[in-house]
């Protein structure tokens, strides 16, 4: 009885060991090297400190080999592998010199201990300039210079006139210590009169608008200008001689920074007078806007015949005769006696405008404001008459009637 042949597996099995044993020997690296390791630390030279995050290069004397690059821990530290062999270590840092070390010899599986140090060099660059002006208008600023003044005085920043709801200088004034303000504009100082005070603006001393009177109005700076105001209270060698009592110097905003605008209104009712009959006389319309003291204004002829002379009634060259004082007289309104008239609440209004623009590179800074105030009084006076100092002969009851207007505009253009 005869059976198959069976299928040989041996030259099978030969074959596939041959192909496995091709492919790891492809894997293998055609030209295998041992591991070798290098650790240290890097100083600086100067301060002794570790040199965190300094960049480090093996550069291997064996071309066929590739280069091995790393950093440093943060506290100066480092471990690097590399194969065996010989290598220039390359440091680099931040404003540290660069170094090199050549020949280091790594040996197939040892550690090669290795620390050295860095000498500081400094950045070369192109020159930078920083200008900067410190902040007078805030109130650590202020309140620095109120503790190192030689003088006594007070201030008010910036920050308490954004914070308060003033309307104008006179209104920011009235919470300074030692001041009072009269009639909401006039600023007296430790209680003395307006000839024994100052006012200027933005360093430049500035007269009173009104002919009467030596004190500036205060309303004529609406809050939203201000900058910041300083009130010296005592005379030093670096203010002007012209004052005994008080100094006010106003500071006006130079930069806005971006154009800006404000509206202030502002009504007022005063017992007694708003809302009644006041005296009052035919004039011109221009009187709301403080311009009608053309109706109110001695003839030209007066003048030219009397000079300076009083125009009273007797011969030349010491009186005039009546025909010439007829002519006079006939130049005036024919107005004698006043008119009632309705008296409507006092206001206030300030308009203020700022803007920044540039002009040839530079910046300009332009503020400006326009002011208006209107106000009515009533006063009832008694005036008596004596002849011989004791008893009053004759007796007066006299009402008076004010209208006070005041138009005001200031500006300031600065350059950077």
């Amino acid at each position: 009885m005869s059976h198959p042949a069976m299928p040989s597996f041996r030259p099978r099995l030969v074959a596939w060991a041959f192909v496995l044993l091709t492919l790891v020997l492809l894997g293998l690296p055609q030209d295998a090297h041992a591991v070798a390791r290098i650790q240290g630390k890097i100083l600086a030279t100067d301060s002794g400190e570790p040199i965190g995050f300094a960049d480090l290069l093996l550069i291997p004397a064996d071309t066929t080999l590739k280069k091995v690059g790393g950093l440093t821990n943060a506290d100066g530290t480092f471990l690097m592998l590399a194969p065996a062999g010989t290598y220039t270590l390359q440091i680099r840092a931040l404003s540290y010199t660069r170094k090199r070390i050549e020949r280091l010899v790594l040996a197939d599986g040892e550690l090669l201990p290795f620390s050295t140090t860095l000498a500081p060099e400094a950045i070369q660059q192109k020159e930078i300039v920083v200008e900067a002006t410190a902040k007078q208008n805030s109130e650590a600023s202020v309140l620095a210079s109120r503790r190192k003044a030689a003088t006594v005085g007070d201030a008010v920043s910036a920050e308490q006139i954004r914070r308060a709801p003033d309307r104008n200088a006179g209104d920011v004034l009235k919470r300074v210590t030692g001041l009072s303000v009269a009639d909401n504009r006039y600023v007296f100082v430790r209680g003395m009169g307006e000839r024994y005070n100052s006012t200027e603006v933005d360093g430049v001393r500035v007269v009173s608008p009104e002919a009467n009177k030596r004190v500036v109005p205060m309303d004529l700076f609406p809050a939203a200008l201000l900058d910041h105001i300083v009130v010296q209270k005592a005379w030093s060698a670096d203010r002007a001689g012209e004052f005994s009592g008080g100094d006010v110097q106003v500071h006006l905003k130079d930069f806005p920074g971006k154009r800006s605008w404000s509206l202030s209104v502002s009504q007022g009712v005063t017992e007694g007078v708003t809302f009644r009959d006041r005296l009052t006389y035919a004039s011109g319309n221009a009187d709301l806007f403080g311009f009608g003291a053309g109706d109110r204004a001695i003839p030209g002829i007066v003048g030219q015949i009397a000079g300076d002379r009083p125009l009273t009634l007797g011969a030349p060259p010491n009186g005039f005769g009546s025909v010439t004082l007829q002519q006079v007289a006939g130049q005036f309104r024919n107005v004698w006696s006043p008119t009632a008239a309705r008296t409507v609440p006092s206001g206030s209004y300030a308009l203020t405008y700022g803007d920044e623009f540039k002009i040839l590179g530079r910046s300009v800074g332009l503020v400006q404001s326009l002011t208006l105030s209107r106000s009515f009084e009533r006063r009832d006076e008694i005036q008596r008459f004596t002849d011989d100092g004791r008893v009053p002969d004759s007796q007066y009851d006299i009402t008076r009637s004010n209208e006070s207007v005041q138009l005001g505009s200031n500006a300031a253009v600065s350059v950077r």
